[in-house]
């Protein structure tokens, strides 16, 4: 039986799932992935995967994982719509480092 393809809608929210934690390390609002991993229960090496294997998607328990302990917009992961962040920026970045 035949493997059925993975739908590019699931592979571009992929892609803004590993740009919104990429840019929650950049502006320090995550300490790394590697620890992002480790408090999620998610291993480096499934993580890596996202990132290097085109067929690999992220699974919605990842994806609310990060919405709910993050300032990320779910619409936004997935459907593209509005802002990635949610709320002012430079305030969470303050919140999370006091």
């Amino acid at each position: 039986m035949a493997r059925k393809p993975k739908s590019k809608v699931s592979r571009e929210v992929t892609d803004r799932f590993l740009f919104a934690v990429d840019s929650l390390v950049t502006d320090k609002m995550m300490q790394s992935r590697r620890m992002f991993c480790l408090e999620a229960g998610y291993t480096e090496t499934a993580y890596s995967r996202l990132v290097h294997d085109k067929e690999k998607t992220v699974s919605l328990w990842f994806l609310a994982y990060l919405c709910t302990n993050y300032p990320v917009n779910s619409d936004w992961i997935l459907t593209g719509r509005g802002q990635w962040i949610v709320g002012d920026p430079l305030r969470r970045m303050h919140d999370l480092s006091t």
